[in-house]
């Protein structure tokens, strides 16, 4: 427990618990100066040995999730193995930006982002455009196969190259979005 952050693995020793705390704060500070958004309360983090074991610890989650942000409950359940430290440096920001962006614009009427937004604002706190996705982006945008953002409003293709076509645009419109407009306009949208 640190602050408002409470982070429970269930294999490894305390160095995993701690680089795993040190990778959600830094989320939080990452999110909080790139994109201006900030939680509201408290964030429990679960990471599972696998992401078998988390699919198998939530109900109805697809064979490729790896992580899940359960807004409703300020909770994150990654599946991490001890070790994997790249892994943890990607999928607990990109819960950490899912758990705050729908925290922050929850309202009554069930209105939520657009996929391509929220997808995109999970994945630019990341970090940097990774080279595959630089590549996928410029050869979809030479060949003129890249989908339009109206197409991934309401959620991403099945397919598992698509989906990963439509995560990487998304995070390259986000990205270019916060370095053009910066975090104070992202955060009034």
């Amino acid at each position: 427990v640190e602050g408002d952050v409470e982070v429970y693995w269930v294999e490894g020793g305390q160095s995993f618990g701690r680089t795993l705390m040190r990778i959600t704060q830094d989320a939080l500070t990452n999110l909080a100066t790139s994109a201006g958004l900030v939680p509201e309360g408290k964030i429990r983090v679960n990471v599972y040995p696998s992401a078998e074991a988390l699919q198998n610890a939530a109900l109805f989650l697809p064979e490729w999730t790896g992580g899940v942000a359960i807004f409703e409950h300020g909770v994150i359940m990654a599946g991490i193995p001890e070790g994997e430290i790249d892994w943890a440096e990607e999928v607990i920001p990109h819960e950490v930006a899912h758990l705050v962006t729908d925290e922050r614009i929850f309202n009554c009427l069930g209105v939520g982002l657009p996929t391509w937004l929220s997808e995109g604002l999970a994945v630019s706190s990341e970090g940097p455009i990774s080279e595959n996705d630089r590549r996928m982006v410029e050869s979809g945008l030479e060949r003129g196969t890249l989908p339009l953002l109206r197409t991934l409003t309401a959620g991403f293709p099945a397919d598992t190259q698509k989906a990963t076509q439509a995560y990487a645009i998304s995070g390259a419109v986000v990205r270019f979005t916060l370095i053009e407009y910066g975090p104070e306009k992202m955060s009034a949208l």
